[in-house]
């Protein structure tokens, strides 16, 4: 059916065309109700008609690009246009793919946990339909001129012109995937060591740390002396904290178990609630916190990792990310002076 509208319109004004079509009708989807679910069957309908312009006008443009050049130049260079082609469409699955987790995890989703289904709705529906408007807007496709003249020739003004654009989402998406990270609570369970928080934080416990840019650059030193204590309902913290710059702070955290094998907890300058899990002598911790930077304050996720060791050590590792990109990383481990004086036998 494309191929043959495509005879009397400009093929490249014509996959414009189908590209707005596609937009208009699946930004409707995410306002869809179990009530007017019966509304998704013409959003398939034509949607699935955009798709056939996306699966077959690309390819004819191409071939006449191809021709162009081979024409202009001299040379046979088709295998490096498809093969161009064919990565740059394999590369737009997976970064969709990787955008789509990126955002899932900067909301804090997790398996086992409740989904957030208007997110889900989100990322299915509108940010697919603000991805593909922003490079309509910005890749001058609907600037292509293609004109037969026994052969065709193509406005590569209007690409360049593009070019800066491709490099900001290349940037964009290394930026974005270089904070993600694989590592599970669940391949901590078999562990010989059980990490209770009740039990390790019950009483005093020293720690030393450093906060790290995203460029590996040392920004603060700090140490950190914390006073617990559980009533057998809450653990409660009393954090004070000494900068190597002179300046201190002070946090109290109230932490319960969520009866599932998790945790809760609460401070005054987290965002709602902290949520963790714990698996062996793991602890994953996530939460959002309104971080003073100098007479400002940034609204940051942390993303923790709590490793507890044998005679009373236990290792920490946060990453600090802020819309998604990481910022830094905080490191850390903490000490238990009782159990660190039994194994050093002082």
């Amino acid at each position: 059916m494309w191929l043959k509208i495509s005879r009397r319109f400009a093929r490249p004004r014509l996959w414009c065309l189908a590209m707005l079509g596609a937009i208009a009708a699946f930004a409707l989807a995410p306002l869809l109700t179990p009530a007017t679910a019966a509304a998704f069957v013409p959003i398939c309908l034509i949607t699935g008609a955009a798709l056939g312009a996306d699966l077959t006008l690309p390819h004819v443009i191409q071939a006449e690009i191809s021709d162009w050049d081979r024409y202009r130049f001299g040379r046979e260079r088709n295998g490096i246009l498809f093969a161009c082609w064919n990565m740059a469409t394999k590369l737009a699955l997976a970064l969709s793919a990787g955008f789509a987790f990126v955002v899932l995890g900067a909301s804090g989703f997790e398996d086992g946990q409740p989904e957030p289904l208007w997110l889900l709705a989100m990322i299915y529906a509108l940010l697919p339909c603000v991805c593909k408007g922003w490079l309509y807007c910005c890749s001058g496709i609907s600037r292509y001129s293609l004109h037969s003249t026994g052969q065709y020739a193509c406005d590569w003004t209007a690409a360049n012109g593009a070019l800066p654009t491709m490099r900001l989402l290349i940037l964009l998406t290394t930026l974005f995937l270089a904070g993600c990270s694989d590592m599970r609570i669940e391949q901590f369970r078999d562990s010989p060591h059980v990490l209770k928080l009740e039990d390790y934080f019950d009483g005093r416990v020293l720690a030393w740390g450093s906060f790290e840019d995203r460029f590996g650059t040392v920004r603060r030193q700090f140490f950190v002396e914390i006073d617990g204590h559980w009533n057998g309902e809450a653990l409660v913290l009393h954090e004070a904290f000494r900068y190597d710059d002179g300046e201190e702070q002070v946090r109290v955290w109230t932490i319960r178990p969520d009866g599932q094998g998790g945790y809760t907890g609460t401070a005054d300058d987290v965002v709602g609630v902290a949520r963790g899990r714990i698996a062996g002598n793991a602890l994953h911790w996530q939460y959002e916190m309104n971080l003073a930077v100098g007479e400002r304050r940034w609204r940051v996720r942390f993303d923790d990792w709590m490793l507890l060791q044998p005679d009373g050590v236990m290792l920490n590792r946060a990453q600090v990310s802020k819309w998604g990109l990481r910022i830094g990383e905080v490191r850390l481990f903490f000490l238990k002076p009782d159990a660190a004086r039994e194994r050093l036998q002082l």
